[in-house]
């Protein structure tokens, strides 16, 4: 007669087969214990691997091929602005705040990340579901695109304390992502319970977001993620080898 064991055996042998992917960041020294707090909840075959800020960023060596997300986190945007070539399937990345993440923020951010990679790889080890409320909205690639964003967010975040400011960074994205993206955007909003989180998908990876710092009415061109970078609780770029991805995080309470 087969043990019960057996098969709960089997399934972690299988586990353990599994292909690992790793996200590898670098991050300020308080950002540690949450990250790997939020790892508890993971797949097993997602793995996190933390390392001290500093260095080169973007990194400039080939990616290994379990490592699919490479990430920065840190207090304020890089300074540098040269293109973050990423190979097929993996992702370059920055997380912009001044406190570290929750945990169930960093997950959520994780999980976005690699699912925006479309490795095959995730697919035999994910394993999420995301808990969350998420809405994906195409827009037109012209100045239509700000009204529909707007208010598809409007309705998204009906009844949050911080709607004013989410309907100001999906402003400032969208203008963001028309003017740099080039072709049609695409809208995400994740609403949890005490956050909301706005992205657009563009399709210039070579291109990143410049913060200009904000100089009254008569700040140029580049504004706009200024003020995103002023209302969000965290806010940051994902570069893949063909799009982008530039989101914000705005704490709320209903």
């Amino acid at each position: 007669m087969r043990s019960p064991r057996c098969a709960s055996c089997a399934g972690e042998r299988l586990r353990a087969e599994m292909p690992a992917v790793t996200i590898q960041l670098s991050a300020p020294a308080a950002w540690h214990e949450n990250t790997h707090l939020a790892t508890a909840g993971w797949p097993p075959g997602v793995q996190l691997d933390v390392g001290a800020d500093g260095g080169p960023w973007p990194p400039t060596d080939e990616m290994a091929d379990g490592i699919l997300i490479r990430a920065l986190a840190a207090g304020r945007a890089p300074t540098t602005t040269a293109p973050w070539a990423s190979r097929p399937g993996s992702a370059h990345a920055t997380i912009i705040g001044s406190d570290p993440m929750t945990t169930g923020s960093f997950t959520a951010w994780a999980q976005r990340s690699l699912l925006g990679t479309a490795n095959p790889a995730i697919g035999e080890v994910l394993g999420w579901t995301l808990p969350h409320a998420v809405t994906e909205l195409e827009l037109p690639a012209d100045a239509r695109a700000s009204h529909h964003a707007r208010t598809a967010m409007r309705s998204i975040g009906a009844g949050l304390s911080c709607l004013d400011d989410v309907l100001l960074a999906t402003s400032e994205l969208t203008a963001n992502a028309l003017q740099h993206g080039g072709g049609t955007p695409r809208l995400t909003a994740v609403r949890a319970a005490d956050r909301i989180t706005v992205a657009l998908t563009d399709h210039r990876p070579d291109v990143l977001p410049v913060v200009v710092p904000l100089r009254g009415a008569v700040a140029a061109s580049g504004r706009g993620m200024a003020i995103v970078d002023a209302i969000s609780s965290h806010w940051g770029v994902t570069v893949y080898h063909d799009h982008k991805v530039v989101w914000c995080e705005l704490a709320c309470h209903s």
